[in-house]
């Protein structure tokens, strides 16, 4: 199983091509057996998935299969299979099986998903066999332009939103300090009207004395 990455600065990418080569080659085998080439997107809800897919493919005992372990909370949708059949060598050399395609595809990408080149082989392998696979797979990518600008007009409103929620957090604050001020002055003209009437009352006092 091979992870093909999808690109981290593309909003809701579109999968445009994949292009893979899987090369399997053997040694010392006497039978044919079938080499099976899948496309798999998978859909990983959690942020770190764990290197896992479900499909609905059985495993045979005698399969070479190359693929993650099954993990909960992921699906996987099967884009293309390719199935193909590699004959024997009765000289017991190496022989060699190799599958190069080129697919074309439209496929909008989601978030939190994975994308995988899947090899799987069948046959009836032997003490004296001896086995070789390499898998190599690239992709094709387009930006999702109408994707991108619903983002980031989305962001935009949520700026909005948050400075109009700030500005008026600062109304509400001004708007308690100026009436903490207001009553703290109120105050203060309280008890300068008070000290004011004690000294005339003092004053008067010492006037009729």
């Amino acid at each position: 199983m091979l992870d093909v990455p999808i690109p981290k600065d593309m909003v809701h990418p579109m999968l445009m091509s994949v292009s893979y080569m899987a090369k399997y080659s053997t040694a010392n085998d006497h039978l044919p057996c079938v080499v099976w080439s899948n496309i798999l997107l998978a859909k990983i809800e959690s942020e770190e998935p764990e290197d896992g897919i479900i499909t609905d493919i059985t495993t045979h005992p005698n399969d070479i299969n190359v693929m993650p372990q099954t993990s909960e909370g992921a699906t996987a949708v099967c884009l293309l299979s390719v199935l193909g059949i590699k004959a024997n060598n009765l000289e017991n050399h190496w022989n060699h099986f190799i599958d190069c395609q080129h697919i074309p595809l439209n496929v909008h990408i989601v978030q939190s998903s994975r994308l995988y080149l899947q090899v799987r082989i069948l046959e009836h392998p032997t003490m004296a066999m001896f086995h070789s696979l390499l898998m190599d797979v690239s992709a094709t990518w387009l930006d999702d332009q109408e994707g991108r600008c619903l983002l980031q007009k989305r962001q935009e409103a949520r700026m909005r939103a948050d400075d109009t929620e700030a500005k008026a957090v600062n109304e509400e604050n001004a708007r308690k300090a100026a009436e903490t001020q207001q009553a703290a002055d109120e105050q203060a003209k309280t008890e300068a009207e008070v000290k004011q009437h004690v000294a005339e009352a003092q004053s008067a006092a010492d006037a009729r004395a």
